[in-house]
């Protein structure tokens, strides 16, 4: 007799623990479809650019940065003179900053890099 308490006592212990870990999970599980549903939410989000705006960027010996231009912008680079290197999308590289006026059309990103010193490049985009 005394085994057999010693048995069910320890069967709804058991009995417990795994009623317990389930509910436990279930409310993990909600937690994390409630957790994606906010972030695709906020991937859905449309952001408004304005009609005009600047994004620096310094340019430092061996980094490439790959500028993405908005769709329906137009883009144009200032470094107060000074030369870096310029590759547009499909195109070749170029040294840039002597003030002469480029026309990159119908690209939809361009690289910059480093020429003979640690820059920042002001990347200027307006609406067509």
């Amino acid at each position: 007799m005394k085994a057999l308490k010693i048995i069910g006592g320890l069967l709804l212990v058991i009995g417990i623990i795994v009623v317990l870990s389930v509910i436990l999970h279930r409310k993990h599980e909600e937690s994390e479809r409630q957790k994606d549903k906010i972030e695709s939410l906020k991937k859905a989000q449309v952001v408004q650019l304005p009609d005009r705006y600047t994004e620096p960027y310094t340019l430092k010996k061996g980094k490439v940065i790959r500028v993405n231009i908005p769709s329906g912008y137009t883009s144009s680079c200032s470094s107060g003179g000074k030369k870096y290197y310029k590759q547009p999308q499909n195109g070749k590289k170029e040294v840039r900053g002597d003030g002469g006026n480029y026309r990159d059309k119908y690209v939809a990103y361009f690289d910059l890099s480093f020429y003979e010193e640690e820059i920042e490049v002001v990347v200027e985009f307006k609406k067509q």
